[in-house]
């Protein structure tokens, strides 16, 4: 495999360098190589203090293939650091709806059903 890094003159400036000049000059900066310190494997105590999920949510996304958990002894559960928090950069969040603020003034009887979820707004209204 060719070195672009090693053909690019030292006083071209970077502004002129294309693309895929700047990748090689970075990759051969970088190496190339993976961390030098291996995936960090959390028991389920710490994923729940750091990560605010339950032992239920991780055995469930488990048991839907989402996550591997690792069996350690005494009973112990771990999950590997990178998998967590890529299983929950995958969990997507619906939004729910907030209710209307009171703010104490009389507000129409048809808004009041409104923000208590008795009507729905439709389309074209005012």
């Amino acid at each position: 495999m060719k070195n672009l890094a090693a053909e690019i003159p030292d006083d071209k400036p970077v502004a002129m360098c294309t693309i895929g000049e700047l990748r090689a000059v970075i990759a051969d900066a970088i190496g190339n190589r993976k961390s030098s310190f291996p995936d960090e494997l959390l028991t389920a105590e710490q994923i729940e203090t750091e990560y605010h999920t339950s032992r239920e949510s991780l055995k469930a996304a488990a048991g839907r293939g989402e996550i591997t958990l690792v069996r350690g002894g005494k009973r112990r559960i771990m999950a590997y650091r990178s998998e967590v928090k890529a299983w929950l950069a995958s969990r997507p969040v619906a939004p729910r709806m907030r209710k209307a603020e009171s703010t104490g003034v009389n507000i129409d009887p048809i808004d009041q059903m409104l923000a208590r979820g008795e009507l729905r707004a439709m389309k074209g209204g005012r």
